[in-house]
């Protein structure tokens, strides 16, 4: 899952309806980074930002809490990968920056 040539963790928050956040978000992401879902971001697993995300060909990752959280854990997608906690302390670590989108 981690190796040395990881370069930004796009970490977001907000709900899919903010949809410019979102392009945003996607008009800064490299290669070599990676999005992770958090707090209301979660609900993205429901609409079409989903496929854009994944499309982008960076690693999707959702925190497991919030999806359970928000009622949304019945919603697997094979391309993103829930992670818990302690999994989002070691991405966040295994990435040169991570940038909060909020």
């Amino acid at each position: 899952m981690i190796t040395s040539q990881l370069e930004t963790l796009h970490i977001i928050s907000k709900s899919p309806s903010h949809q410019q956040l979102y392009a945003d978000m996607l008009s800064a992401t490299l290669e070599n980074d990676a999005i992770l879902l958090t707090q209301n971001a979660v609900y993205t697993l429901t609409c079409r930002q989903l496929d854009a995300l994944i499309e982008s060909a960076n690693p999707v990752y959702a925190l497991r809490v919030d999806v359970e959280a928000h009622g949304l854990a019945n919603l697997t997608n094979i391309q993103v990968s829930l992670i818990s906690d302690e999994q989002f302390v070691e991405l966040c670590c295994s990435y040169k920056k991570t940038l909060s989108w909020f």
